[in-house]
């Protein structure tokens, strides 16, 4: 009996540990911007479009609604058609915009509207995370190639029923981009399993 006993009080305090565990995850999205070379000025979107955009998700900084974790880091890597730095924010939400109005009014290179994220039905704001780049060399096409990173400690749980994270960039400074450049965004969380 006191076997009995002792068994179940490690199977409680197992089952009550592997609630409470953390793991750290990395998640990563690729996009390649529009054919378009336009200066971008502080407050524009960077996106994969010049019209009907989509916000990006990450997908494994959460395994169902309710999950609960906090990003660490943001990087960004990207080519760009000068050696100049460029300052980004990456704007975090909850949840996805059930309107239709992120796809509808958003684009590359446009102001971003802060609508999205205070109305009922569309995104629930998370917070921000600063990103400057910084040059490092070339690669073919003479496209420079710039990366940085950013901390932070930004906590969150998730309402998607599938645990999904979901991020818009934009623009902090002036940034030349890359005709059809390609961005790399990638976020380091500490999440429950």
């Amino acid at each position: 009996m006191k076997r009995i006993i002792l068994l179940t009080i490690w199977l409680v305090f197992l089952a009550w540990s592997i609630g409470f565990a953390q793991a750290s995850f990395i998640d990563t999205v690729l996009f390649v911007r529009p054919s378009a070379v336009a200066a971008y000025a502080s407050g524009d979107l960077v996106a994969d479009s010049g019209d009907h955009c989509r916000y990006f998700s990450f997908l494994k900084v959460g395994s169902r609604a309710g999950s609960r974790g906090k990003i660490l880091t943001v990087s960004i890597m990207a080519d760009t058609s000068n050696g100049t730095t460029a300052s980004f924010k990456v704007r975090f939400f909850t949840a996805s915009d059930t309107t239709g109005l992120w796809a509808k009014f958003c684009a590359d290179n446009a102001v971003f509207q802060s609508f999205f994220q205070t109305s009922a039905g569309q995104f629930i704001w998370l917070g921000d995370v600063s990103v400057t780049l910084s040059a490092y060399g070339t690669v073919g096409g003479g496209a420079t190639c710039a990366e940085g990173t950013g901390t932070a400690d930004l906590p969150y749980v998730l309402i998607d029923s599938n645990g999904t994270l979901y991020c818009a960039i934009i623009a902090t400074g002036a940034y030349t981009p890359k005709l059809y450049g390609r961005i790399r965004v990638i976020v380091g969380v500490e999440r429950d399993y």
